[in-house]
């Protein structure tokens, strides 16, 4: 297999950072949590975690019980995570994608998730 050099390494970082941002903001901004995580309940291609505002006034959402999947994206400081790499404890933006049943905590599923430095 043939290496990369420095420039083409660069631009498949790049082109991964660009990609990151673009799905961002093609999620609607309004369906998202930032927040801790309060509890993680995995498996190898799934898990569910409750994640707990930081800042209840400025979200829509205090609280939200979050379904994950092979699909959802994960990242941390722009590096692609694995779903067992969810801890409770951290810090993290999620992004909703689907249906929002406004229960409380409020039920959804997640399109992106990036983990936060610890605060």
């Amino acid at each position: 297999m043939k290496q990369l050099n420095k420039y083409q390494r660069l631009l498949v970082i790049v082109s991964c950072l660009i990609g990151s941002v673009a799905l961002v903001y093609a999620i609607n901004r309004d369906r998202f949590i930032s927040g801790r995580i309060l509890s993680c309940k995995q498996t190898e291609t799934s898990a569910t975690i409750i994640v707990q505002s930081d800042n209840p006034k400025q979200q829509k959402y205090s609280l939200a019980s979050i379904g994950i999947d092979i699909s959802t994206q994960i990242w941390k400081f722009g590096m692609k995570q694995e779903i067992v790499d969810l801890e409770v404890g951290q810090w993290v933006t999620v992004y909703f994608v689907g249906p929002v049943a406004e229960s409380f905590p409020v039920q959804t599923n997640a399109k992106y998730i990036e983990i936060n430095k610890d605060r």
